[in-house]
């Protein structure tokens, strides 16, 4: 129909489906799908049945279903439904259960609908990064095979992928510890990892000017990438590279106080993408860096 928008894309590097619906008014009648789906409701209001029983499920909302959970849903109040959503082949979601939680067995959900802010904030920044017309997207059509006319794609730079990357570990682990069918022996058996944590934390403080990637951190610890991220977000509260930009504004912040210009503060703190520096120092000084240096120059 006319205003709809209809899209699906692939991600190479998490190995994930992502669509997204916007305008929708149709109604889904009953059926199931053989994977897992992390859903969210941007805008709109559903009356949704899941495995009979029955839910109102409205913007903010996050939708999960395991594999073969029989629901359908239609539209109320005649509003229009905007949703984007994840489509995780069993196997993936199962090793990354292990992986961050654990799990043995089957994972399955417990919950089919959450109401969880700070959660539903980090499901929809994954989606749009997932979305994005990079050249990480292996296809990007609505569903009646057209190309979508979309921006010119760009270069991922290393810097996105590794937010995105950490951003996905942090989402779906906290999906998995959080709203997860799990036996008592498992919910005991995530173990605490902050000699780990501490020791990145201190690799990163002595070598922010170096790159770091995920990896190193990961053979430094000892420790997989999916426990690393969730021991940072236990621990600190934020993602290892959170952490390391945090670490290298606090030095380019001194550079910047010692007259240094902005793209030398940068490239002495580890910040390749000049780009990327100027609008993460904006986000949390609200200065900008050349803004910042002149308060410290001499008048």
């Amino acid at each position: 129909m006319k205003g709809e928008i209809r899209q699906v894309s692939y991600d190479r590097e998490l190995g994930i489906e992502a669509c997204f619906f916007e305008g929708i008014s149709q109604p889904f009648p009953p059926h199931f799908h053989e994977y897992y789906v992390v859903g969210f409701i941007e805008s709109g209001r559903r009356r949704l049945s899941v495995c009979g029983k029955e839910f109102t499920a409205e913007t903010g909302d996050i939708l999960l279903f395991n594999p073969r959970d029989n629901h359908f849903c239609r539209g109320l109040d005649g509003n229009t439904l905007t949703y984007g959503a994840f489509n995780i082949k069993s196997e993936a979601m199962e090793k990354l259960a292990s992986k961050t939680a654990g799990i043995r067995e089957p994972l399955r959900f417990s919950e089919n609908l959450v109401r969880d802010g700070d959660l539903f904030l980090s499901v929809k920044r994954l989606h749009e990064a997932v979305m994005r017309p990079q050249e990480n997207i292996l296809c990007c059509h609505n569903f009646t095979g057209k190309a979508n006319s979309l921006p010119r794609r760009e270069k991922v730079s290393a810097t996105a992928l590794h937010e995105k990357e950490e951003l996905f570990l942090l989402t779906f682990s906290r999906l998995i510890a959080e709203y997860s069918e799990r036996s008592e022996n498992e919910a005991r058996a995530v173990p605490e990892r902050r000699v780990e944590t501490e020791k990145a934390c201190l690799y990163m403080q002595e070598n922010f000017s170096e790159h770091i990637s995920l990896d190193k951190l990961c053979r430094l610890t000892a420790l997989s990438r999916a426990a690393l991220v969730r021991s940072f977000a236990k621990e600190k509260g934020i993602s290892p590279y959170r952490y390391l930009e945090n670490i290298r504004l606090e030095a380019a912040r001194r550079f910047l106080e010692q007259g240094e210009a902005p793209v030398e503060a940068a490239l002495k703190t580890g910040f390749s993408d000049q780009s990327h520096f100027t609008n993460f120092f904006r986000s949390y000084i609200g200065l900008t860096p050349k803004q910042y240096g002149n308060i410290f120059k001499t008048r």
